[in-house]
């Protein structure tokens, strides 16, 4: 008889093993697109290349960037965003000179919702940290909104 439960479980454990395997490399995906949204779509996009179309696949219209400056709380929207690429393109039309890189210290996923801290980097200089919230649509996974902190 306990060699009986000993055999179920073993058969329970094996059968387990995949579906585990399976929801981890899911994730791992989930992960991977997230980064590539905010890749894509904020740093190439938005601080690169003043690129609005790139922006647009990934940010939500809806999206607000808060930050804290001297002290003061502000909120800013994508509109905004869009003001500033439509300022700065025609002076930079090949987009920013010293590029921006990102670092990803930590990205999670729970179904449909995501977030990432992101380090924000010019050179090897941290110039900011921003929490990074996202939940993926029909159409893929959009930035909704971000907490930032400059350095």
């Amino acid at each position: 008889m306990k060699a009986g439960k000993i055999f179920c479980v073993i058969i329970i454990v094996l059968f387990a093993i995949p579906f585990y395997a399976f929801d981890a490399m899911e994730n791992e995906n989930e992960i991977a697109e997230i980064k590539k949204v905010i890749q894509d779509s904020l740093v190439d996009g938005y601080l690169n290349n003043y690129d609005i179309e790139a922006m647009k696949k990934g940010i939500h219209p809806d999206f607000n960037i808060i930050e804290l400056r001297d002290g003061e709380y502000h909120k800013r929207g994508f509109e905004s965003f869009i003001e500033y690429v439509n300022r700065v393109k025609p002076s930079r039309p090949n987009g920013r000179r010293n590029k921006v890189r990102v670092e990803f210290p930590a990205v999670d996923v729970a179904g449909t919702a995501g977030c990432a801290k992101v380090d924000f980097y010019v050179g090897e200089t941290l110039h900011g940290t921003d929490f990074i919230t996202m939940i993926k649509l029909k159409d893929g996974w959009k930035l909704t909104s971000s907490v930032a902190h400059e350095w």
